[in-house]
């Protein structure tokens, strides 16, 4: 008579092998930086638009959803040192009918500015100020370069205008723009 063969059963005999489809943190906060690399140098800006908004000017609009933490528009123009930037917005207050939309900024302990007082068709520059902005700011190094990009702060619906608090409460702005303290 033969002995009867013992089968050994293992764990996957009864259940499946389950892989875990999760990313390490580094891979997935390298992709995110690639899909807002990708959004800021494509220069595509889908799903906004810009409405205008009375005793504002022209404003941006969101046409979809979007999630806190989403990457939304780069403020795009031109980046200059910050000694040049003092020099154009002494141009700029000269002329009467010409804006001035320059954003300073601080970054790896360097000052910067983006003059984006050009026309460019880019949205960033639109954006409205509110001192309860839906929207934060925040410079992304591309090819060692700063961009400053907007994220949104909280949800934000469709149809909701976008804004972020420009910072600015001395005494010669609130005199000069009185919405900056709304």
């Amino acid at each position: 008579k033969q002995p009867q063969q013992i089968r050994n059963s293992q764990m996957t005999d009864f259940f499946p092998v389950r892989r875990s489809n999760r990313k390490p943190l580094p891979k997935v906060m390298k992709e995110k930086h690639m899909m807002i690399e990708e959004a800021i140098l494509s220069g595509k800006e889908e799903g906004f638009e810009v409405k205008e908004f009375p005793d504002k000017g022209r404003g941006v609009v969101t046409c979809k959803a979007l999630k806190r933490g989403e990457f939304v528009l780069e403020y795009y123009g031109e980046l200059i040192d910050y000694e040049e930037a003092l020099r154009r917005e002494t141009i700029y207050s000269m002329k009467e009918n010409t804006g001035c939309y320059m954003y300073y900024f601080k970054s790896l302990d360097k000052r910067y500015c983006i003059d984006a007082t050009k026309e460019s068709g880019r949205l960033g520059r639109l954006i409205n100020h509110s001192k309860k902005g839906n929207l934060r700011t925040q410079s992304i190094y591309l090819k060692e370069n700063p961009h400053l990009a907007f994220f949104a702060c909280r949800d934000i619906e469709a149809g909701e205008e976008l804004c972020y608090d420009y910072g600015d409460r001395s005494k010669q702005a609130l005199k000069s723009h009185p919405w900056l303290a709304l």
